[in-house]
């Protein structure tokens, strides 16, 4: 309720009424309670971003380092602070900076971790070192993919412990039986990251990551879940077209020409009922891109794009590949 009418103050520019409903609810929040104070400042800063305050923004980083540290056990500020490293390359707030105490932190304590604390933590850096490599230049990239070698090496010496909990899981069992597909995915990732000296990409290493993701799509259609269907169908296009990307190898493209536009036209037909939800929003810019590199279909490319700016959302919100894929299909556009 709080969140939305921030938002609201932010997009009808009434600044005083926000500002005054910021410093009412900070007296609402009980300051002995973690989770109170965290969802203060994340509201904090998605106001922040929707107005492109630099200020307030850097200040609700502030209240959690000042107001949150101290009440969370040693693991739980660390998972916080990995967490925090995705917002703050997104906001462009000190990410070096916080990367490099943080991963030092990571390293020194990586053992002391569970099985599922190691792979959400391996998430989030792989989420934030593949922004970082792919928007820094070589030769100053290097430092970063040395980070990023040292997570897919860590990932890899999981794998056994990895195959062995999904021979474990119940094939009932939905949720846990993706989560433990989706690391295998990963595997398959790390594998094609670094491939062995005199070793280039591998076809087949593409191929079976894609039959985990697509064995997740068929979990989440059985079971009549079209929104995490429509997660995964997204999934398994963003990977692909990453490796066309990366690789340039033509037979990617053959090989998933036919799976592409079979895809392309579920995922309009969901997003078609689905796409005024918040959470589905992303995909909408994702789906246009999709449409014009795989179809050059300008049509459904446009279609999506109006859908997306007629929701009137701050790319702010959003990680910063997001904001240039938007600004990709534009140019495509015109």
């Amino acid at each position: 309720m709080i969140h939305n009418l921030l938002i609201a103050y932010a997009r009808s520019n009434e600044t005083l009424k926000a500002k005054k409903l910021l410093d009412e609810y900070w007296q609402l929040v009980d300051k002995k309670d973690p989770e109170q104070i965290m969802q203060y400042a994340n509201d904090m800063t998605h106001y922040a971003r929707e107005t492109h305050d630099n200020e307030l923004l850097q200040k609700s980083y502030k209240i959690v380092e000042d107001s949150v540290v101290h009440l969370l056990e040693d693991k739980e500020n660390i998972a916080l602070e990995i967490h925090e490293l995705r917002m703050r390359y997104n906001d462009d707030l000190e990410f070096e900076k916080y990367f490099k105490i943080v991963f030092g932190k990571i390293k020194k304590k990586k053992d002391d971790f569970l099985l599922i604390e190691k792979l959400n933590v391996l998430r989030e850096l792989r989420h934030v070192l593949i922004q970082k490599i792919q928007t820094t230049t070589y030769p100053d990239n290097e430092e970063w993919v040395e980070y990023f070698r040292w997570s897919t090496q860590w990932n890899l010496s999981l794998q056994t412990e990895i195959e062995k909990s999904l021979k474990n899981t119940e094939s009932s069992l939905s949720d846990v039986r993706i989560f433990w597909l989706g690391q295998l995915v990963q595997l398959e990732k790390s594998k094609m990251a670094f491939p062995k000296v005199g070793e280039s990409f591998n076809i087949e290493d593409l191929q079976q990551m894609t039959n985990y993701i697509e064995e997740m799509i068929s979990i989440w259609k059985e079971v009549e879940n079209e929104i995490r269907e429509t997660n995964e169908i997204f999934h398994l296009m963003d990977e692909v077209f990453a490796y066309v990307n990366q690789t340039n190898d033509k037979r990617i493209e053959a090989i998933y020409k036919e799976k592409f536009d079979t895809y392309l036209k579920k995922a309009d037909e969901l997003l078609e009922k689905y796409w005024q939800r918040p959470d589905i929003s992303e995909y909408l810019i994702a789906l246009s891109h999709f449409f014009l590199v795989f179809q050059n279909n300008k049509e459904m490319a446009k279609k999506w794009i109006e859908r997306f700016d007629s929701k009137k959302i701050s790319l702010q919100h959003y990680a910063q590949f997001v904001a240039i894929r938007y600004e990709a299909v534009k140019q495509l556009m015109n």
